[in-house]
């Protein structure tokens, strides 16, 4: 099964931490619950009638496609600098959840690349474990 969800990739952030009488709370920072919302919407809207979600094991390719900053030398093809390649997978798996696949602990195998693309936007391929 493949989606393409268009639109600039955002990488998962940090935890926020904050107290509430007396006790501590952590939240995922609102960029973040836009980008899962985001990518989840895309996904839905690409899903075949009546899908139920893969309950099964799993294997996942993540292409990751980012417009290059202008201020990126041309020389330079790869986006090598932060934010890390971990953090936009965290992102796709944590929108995916409940949605593509039970559980995102049903992922036993993942390939992922990032890239520069005149178009940003995250191809997502996945397939049942054999």
């Amino acid at each position: 099964m493949k989606f393409c969800v268009l639109g600039e990739p955002i990488p998962k952030g940090r935890p926020k931490l904050t107290s509430f009488g007396g006790h501590a709370r952590a939240y995922t920072p609102a960029r973040t619950r836009m980008a899962e919302n985001h990518i989840r919407s895309q996904i839905v809207s690409q899903l075949p009638e009546g899908f139920k979600p893969f309950d099964c094991p799993l294997n996942m390719f993540i292409n990751i496609f980012k417009t290059k900053p202008k201020s990126t030398p041309k020389k330079i093809m790869l986006p090598s600098k932060k934010p890390d390649l971990d953090n936009y997978i965290k992102t796709v798996m944590d929108a995916m959840n409940t949605v593509v696949f039970v559980d995102d602990a049903l992922v036993c195998g993942i390939v992922a690349t990032k890239n520069f693309s005149d178009s940003a936007r995250i191809e997502i391929e996945v397939i049942e474990w054999k």
